[in-house]
């Protein structure tokens, strides 16, 4: 009988180790990976800040900005599909905007193609930047 008390003794001390150290190494995991998100989320948001100003002032968002924008869909985590969405939506607008603000420049008269993609920009630029505070 002192053996079998043991022997139970022994394996539940294990198998409980076994569980405690699965379990902590998930929070671990899953707490690196929200902080590891901010991080990406406040670079985002930077320079989303950066276009919408650029925008207001009728300035060509520079290659930078887009490449940026791009290579966050790149280490994304699938939790962003949302936000990945918006980018997209965003990169098809500063091309639309950049272009807007080329035609301005060789005409001297503010393009259409400018005022109303710098609309559609500012508003998605307002959504993404609401769903990633929501996010963090």
């Amino acid at each position: 009988m002192d053996i079998s008390n043991l022997l139970s003794g022994a394996i539940g001390a294990i198998l409980g180790t076994i569980v405690t150290a699965i379990v902590s190494y998930h929070i671990f995991y899953r707490q690196t990976r929200v902080e590891s998100n901010r991080i990406f989320l406040q670079d985002i948001v930077k320079v989303l800040q950066r276009i919408y100003v650029l925008g207001l002032t009728g300035r060509k968002i520079p290659d930078e900005d887009i490449n940026f924008l791009l290579s966050f869909k790149v280490v994304a985590f699938k939790d962003f599909a949302i936000i990945c969405k918006g980018l997209d939506a965003i990169n098809k607008m500063i091309i639309q905007y950049n272009e807007g603000v080329e035609q301005t420049i060789t005409k001297t008269v503010t393009s259409h193609l400018e005022l109303s993609a710098k609309e559609d920009l500012s508003k998605e630029i307002r959504n993404l930047i609401l769903r990633i505070r929501r996010l963090t």
